[in-house]
């Protein structure tokens, strides 16, 4: 398992994930959010939209490159879209991340 993987499943147990298109939303915008992270596999619309949400609040967004599945075995939801709302935790996520692209 990579260690992406592991610390997303770190972030939920921490209660400091939000999943999905809607709870990442309202976390950036009531700046609680401080990493966005996509699966790179959504759709080219909803990247363009996290990317426009992400530059709007002034929030840090990460493609990785895991399938809503892989995501979804670790954090209990196959989602493709997720938010960390703790600080060492996104940095510590970044650190030991396969990144694909940060924005």
């Amino acid at each position: 398992m990579s260690k992406c993987l592991n610390d997303l499943g770190l972030c939920r147990r921490a209660g400091a994930l939000c999943m999905g298109t809607d709870a990442v939303k309202e976390a950036v915008s009531c700046k609680k959010g401080v990493l966005v992270v996509c699966s790179q596999f959504l759709s080219e619309k909803s990247k363009k939209e996290m990317r426009f949400l992400s530059q709007k609040y002034g929030v840090a967004l990460c493609m990785i490159e895991h399938t809503f599945e892989e995501i979804g075995a670790i954090v209990g939801k196959p989602v493709g879209v997720l938010c960390i709302t703790n600080e060492s935790l996104a940095k510590k996520f970044l650190t030991n991340a396969e990144i694909q692209q940060t924005v």
